[in-house]
């Protein structure tokens, strides 16, 4: 069933919305309070990265999403059509995710967690 309503949320995320640039003050000043509000979730445990754009919700990606909470205390969301404020925030974020457990983490545990995938499959298949 989470599957079937996560596939519909997903398949939502076909939607196109067109977003006129405010003026480059005003994105300034969003973006730096989301940043802030970024890092202040992260600091109170709150860890969050967040896919933007269209995504696919296949069963490795349910498996990646439950990986990364287990092992690392990290949600995964997706927003296929982020707001400038909301990608801010989504960058902040996984600039903390970085500063906390390296660069290029969220690559390093996309292949670790496909290995323990196949092998889960394929034990489940012999």
């Amino acid at each position: 069933m989470k599957y079937i309503i996560l596939f519909l949320f997903f398949l939502s995320c076909n939607t196109q919305k067109s977003i006129s640039s405010p003026p480059q003050f005003i994105n300034d000043v969003d973006c730096q309070e989301e940043i802030n509000r970024a890092v202040y979730d992260y600091k109170k445990g709150k860890k969050k990265y967040i896919i933007s754009g269209l995504f696919v919700a296949d069963e490795f990606q349910m498996y990646y999403n439950n990986y990364m909470l287990k092992e690392y205390g990290i949600s995964v969301e997706v927003n296929c059509n982020p707001s400038f404020k909301e990608q801010c925030y989504a960058n902040a974020m996984e600039n903390e995710i970085e500063n906390e457990f390296g660069k290029k983490f969220i690559d390093r545990t996309l292949v670790q967690a496909k290995k323990k995938y196949r092998s889960i499959n394929k034990k489940a298949s012999n």
